[in-house]
């Protein structure tokens, strides 16, 4: 690499699971900047779609409301999330340009990652982004460097070690080469898998394709310039250091054993920083005060994402236990079922007099999504402070300091 820096661990993309909720529990649970935490993929065509409708839905005056309360879990996010990189998908360049600077506009000025490894059939089929851009170098590259044009952060690629029968190293080695060529892309996040377009679901092209390091450890040795994470199949801090160690790279990507285990993921802090002494319970109390902030400003994220976002907060404790696990989920569920409810009755409500005396006021249309906006983000404070105390009080009073964190500081420098 260009420059020997801590490597860092990057929390990968995935649909459904990195929403703006995630990113500030792990954010809580680690505060280390050496975490990088990543959105999931937004294509950009609906993100553009979205702009083009609030701007109709102002009179063209630009304003962002629509943007805020439709794509709020996935566009706005606490600014303690930093550093956080938005992917985005798409191979149109003009349109992934426009979404990327709409995207900085937002806050998001750590930087933007190109999705080139979703073998998704939506994604690399229909669509034909995703890892079906590695099949057309010249492409990405178009798109790279409209992208760096519009913005101020920097540019990444996350991809695959190849593509159906285009597994070769010479393959991938040309991709690296030819994308990041006019110097507009510095690092890669790469899946050390190849994906199968045709006949794999994306589950299955998570688990059935043999990994390939040592594939991504050539990378490295074979571009110095370019900075490279390995992503896939790492499920334990003695495998992220040796992987760090033995291929030199920037760090690790992790995805769904983060997911599972949130809590055994925390980075260690610099060197000199003080022990955490915070407890689990501070942790989840600390979340339910930014879930409720971020509920109140966005109105139609639904009662699940915040509730879901929070569930394995216990993985990889060591103190806890299944048993324990389980009655704080079920704790969450019965909260979720209660909210929902209490919103439903507040629609029905409104139903009701809409029926009685024909279309309500404009005031009180307000009302009433004020009512459903504060009671869901009420509800879902109370929600998880209900389920922690489900929780014996010796797992909630563990303190982070007690719990094994993962610490890549000790990679050899050089090459």
């Amino acid at each position: 690499m260009a420059a020997c820096r801590t490597p860092r661990l990057y929390l990968a993309p995935m649909m459904n699971r990195t929403t703006t909720f995630f990113r500030s529990l792990v954010r809580i649970l680690s505060p280390s900047p050496s975490t990088v935490l990543y959105t999931q993929m937004f294509a950009a065509n609906a993100i553009i779609r979205m702009k083009e409708m609030d701007e109709t839905s102002e009179g063209g005056s630009g304003g962002s409301s629509l943007l805020s309360s439709v794509l709020s879990s996935h566009i706005q996010f606490e600014p303690r999330q930093h550093p956080v990189v938005v992917q985005l998908g798409g191979s149109d360049a003009e349109q992934m340009a426009a979404a990327a600077k709409l995207c900085e506009r937002y806050g998001y000025t750590d930087g933007v990652n190109i999705n080139c490894g979703c073998p998704s059939p939506k994604v690399a089929g229909k669509g034909r982004f995703g890892a079906a851009l590695m099949l057309d170098p010249a492409k990405v590259k178009d798109v790279v460097e409209a992208v760096r044009e519009s913005i101020s952060g920097e540019v990444s690629v996350k991809c695959r070690i190849g593509v159906d029968d285009a597994d070769s190293y010479a393959h991938l080695a040309h991709f690296i080469e030819t994308v990041s060529s006019s110097g507009c892309v510095g690092r890669f996040d790469v899946h050390a898998r190849k994906a199968w377009l045709n006949g794999l679901s994306p589950s299955q092209n998570r688990a059935i394709p043999p990994l390939k390091y040592e594939v991504v450890g050539q990378l490295a040795r074979d571009f110095p310039s370019l900075s490279f994470s390995i992503n896939g199949g790492i499920d334990s801090h003695e495998k992220a250091r040796q992987l760090v160690e033995a291929y030199r790279i920037d760090g690790v990507m992790v995805g769904r054993d983060f997911w599972k285990r949130p809590a055994y993921w925390r980075a260690t802090a610099s060197s000199g920083s003080p022990a955490d002494t915070r407890t689990l319970a501070h942790i989840i109390e600390e979340y339910a005060a930014e879930a409720h902030r971020i509920l109140l400003s966005s109105p139609r994220i639904p009662t699940s994402v915040a509730v879901m976002a929070v569930a394995n907060v216990w993985g990889g404790v060591v103190h806890g236990t299944v048993w324990n696990s389980k009655r704080f989920k079920a704790a969450l569920e019965e909260g979720r079922r209660r909210v929902g409810r209490e919103e439903a009755a507040v629609l029905a409500e409104a139903q009701r007099r809409k029926e009685k005396r024909g279309l309500l006021t404009a005031e009180e249309e307000a009302e009433v999504q004020d009512r459903v906006r504060e009671g869901r983000a009420e509800g879902v404070r109370q929600i998880v402070l209900d389920a922690l105390d489900r929780v014996p009080i010796e797992v909630q009073q563990v303190r982070m300091c007690d719990l094994p964190s993962l610490d890549l500081r000790g990679r050899r420098e050089g090459k």
